[in-house]
């Protein structure tokens, strides 16, 4: 996936939060790949393991009581689902100005390789995607 795809992808996510549903499973791995490189930095470039596409990650900033509520929501959801291990993003930390701007004002953001879910999410978006 080229940069200019990623944000052609980020724009119409701006538009439409549902609008990466529409992806095939092979390109949304490619945006997830994409999405998850932009926070890495030059000396995590070479640990090559930084991020393991079948973990959850939740995107957010520091101080966003959304954002920690969503992941006490991932908590609650773990006591009654197989799910896998969430880490945490911090926006700011990401490479692209895009990805901040558009993501910025949907956050939370869960990234699973299977979907992206924008807030709000609850407890049930969460559960069918552990299946």
């Amino acid at each position: 996936m080229t940069h200019q795809q990623f944000i052609h992808l980020l724009d119409r996510l701006s538009q439409d939060r549902f609008a990466l549903t529409a992806l095939d499973v092979q390109s949304f791995g490619k945006f997830q790949q994409m999405l998850l490189s932009s926070f890495q930095t030059t000396a995590d470039k070479d640990a090559a393991d930084k991020f393991y596409v079948q973990d959850w990650y939740l995107l957010g900033t520091d101080g966003c009581h959304l954002c920690d509520e969503a992941y006490k929501l991932l908590d609650q959801v773990r006591t009654i689902a197989l799910v896998p291990p969430v880490h945490q993003l911090d926006l700011i930390n990401a490479a692209d100005d895009v990805l901040i701007e558009t993501l910025g004002v949907m956050i939370p953001v869960l990234i699973t390789p299977r979907r992206l879910l924008c807030y709000p999410f609850g407890a049930m978006d969460i559960l069918a995607l552990a299946d």
